[in-house]
């Protein structure tokens, strides 16, 4: 589990550097919330089609 973590990590990170327009920014968070952890990204990037965002 700890490698899948740490590969989400790294996946998230690459794609908002590679989808960042230069000058732009990105902002990795997370926390806990009640029983459970959160991992959030945002940036300025060009986004990801809606039909395509997964939330588990």
């Amino acid at each position: 589990m700890k490698k899948w973590i740490h590969q989400l990590i790294v996946i998230l990170l690459d794609n908002a550097i590679k989808y960042t327009k230069e000058g732009g920014n990105f902002l990795l968070s997370c926390g806990q919330s009640h029983s459970s952890i959160f991992l959030a990204v945002k940036d300025n990037g060009m986004g990801i089609p809606e039909q395509d965002i997964i939330i588990v």
